[in-house]
């Protein structure tokens, strides 16, 4: 689909209420297939590839969580989904949030897996992340894709040792978006959250972590939980940053179970 001016891969699966998936940061939609597989017997389910990911265009200019939050308002709006339920994993959770403040007429509710609002933690808490998201971000744009990937997989998202257990086909999945992550990583407004939009905003909000994570996660979720009371916080039991793809069956219905998709 041309939206905003660029050409943006969707696919939709599913009939019944919208629901609209945000990938995060290096991945793109099919990394969610188990968990859409399920959602959509349930739901009218729609995944794209965000700008500069996989599929869709990677603009020669830069971009910044902004254009993604217009994408993802421009793809409801042409799609005629609203209000729909917006799920979102990670950099994809804050797009997620951030279109629920600005526009909660397009979101009936929202999802987000551990979204990194960095700056709602204690500085303490993330200060390794932030320094290894940083380090791995001049490394690819230095010209080494595959190292700064697996410096960010096991430093920031998933733990030591992750990048040898992942499939070959998802490595060269990643490392084929790190251009994308060191362009969304350029916007000094990346992590930022509107909190008091995100507290006005009429809908439910669920927050989501694995409790096997990597811990400084679950910090900024509960440091999220505590700014929005009227959040709801629930638990992936044995997943990480990525339970869309390592457990999905439990992440569906952890999903599917929560006052997001109850209440229609």
């Amino acid at each position: 689909m041309r939206i905003n001016g660029i050409d943006l891969h969707v696919e939709q699966a599913g009939a019944g209420p919208p629901l609209v998936i945000v990938h995060g940061g290096w991945g793109d939609h099919t990394t969610w297939a188990p968990t859409t597989r399920l959602l959509a017997e349930h739901f009218r389910v729609v995944a794209y590839d965000r700008r500069g990911h996989s599929r869709s265009e990677r603009p020669a200019r830069g971009w910044t969580r902004r254009d993604n939050e217009d994408d993802l308002i421009a793809l409801i709006e042409a799609l005629d989904l609203a209000a729909a339920h917006v799920v979102g994993n990670s950099y994809g959770g804050l797009v997620a949030l951030s279109v629920a403040a600005r526009r909660p007429d397009l979101v009936r509710g929202v999802s987000v897996h551990e979204p990194p609002a960095i700056q709602v933690a204690p500085a303490a808490a993330v200060a390794a992340e932030q320094a290894a998201i940083a380090a791995a971000a001049r490394q690819v744009a230095a010209g080494d894709a595959e190292g700064g990937t697996r410096r960010f997989m096991e430093d920031v998202a998933f733990g030591p040792g992750a990048w040898g257990m992942l499939p070959a086909a998802l490595r060269a999945l990643l490392v084929g978006n790190a251009p994308a992550f060191v362009t969304e990583g350029a916007d000094p407004h990346w992590p930022a959250l509107d909190l008091d939009g995100v507290r006005a905003y009429p809908g439910p909000v669920q927050l989501t972590k694995g409790d096997a994570a990597p811990p400084w996660f679950s910090v900024v979720v509960d440091r999220l939980a505590g700014l929005i009371p009227e959040a709801t916080v629930d638990v992936v039991p044995g997943a990480g940053h990525a339970p869309h793809s390592t457990h999905p069956e439990a992440y569906a219905e952890v999903v599917s179970n929560s006052a997001l998709l109850v209440r229609r």
